[in-house]
């Protein structure tokens, strides 16, 4: 009686998490949502959220937004729970942002990269 107990109590802490797969997902940004605004803006936007966040590019290969723990078996992601905190996930989203609007100024050439 008590494990059944003690299963309702795990699996209702866990409903109210997302997944770390799903945590990550979300870090990722498609760069084809900022092709319609105009270059100066983005690039004005993009420092300003720089400011703030820091640089993608100083970030070392496994911390980029969207990568996986190192020490996450493939697969598992689904069954482990994103226990981060609400500035760590928003930072990161941010991260994945100026990620995204790099590669749209870079792809329009808006820096006359």
């Amino acid at each position: 009686m008590l494990s059944k107990w003690s299963l309702v109590v795990v699996a209702g802490a866990l409903a109210g998490c997302t997944s770390l797969s799903g945590g990550l997902d979300d870090e990722i940004v498609s760069s084809l949502h900022f092709d319609q605004i105009p270059c100066d803006r983005l690039v004005a936007e993009r420092d300003a959220l720089a400011a703030e966040h820091g640089e993608p590019d100083a970030l070392d290969p496994g911390e980029k937004p969207g990568a996986r723990p190192a020490l996450l078996p493939t697969g598992f992601g689904t069954l482990v729970p994103d226990a981060r905190g609400r500035n760590a996930k928003q930072h990161r989203k941010a991260l994945g942002r100026i990620e995204a609007m790099d590669r749209s100024i870079t792809r329009r050439k808006c820096r006359g990269a």
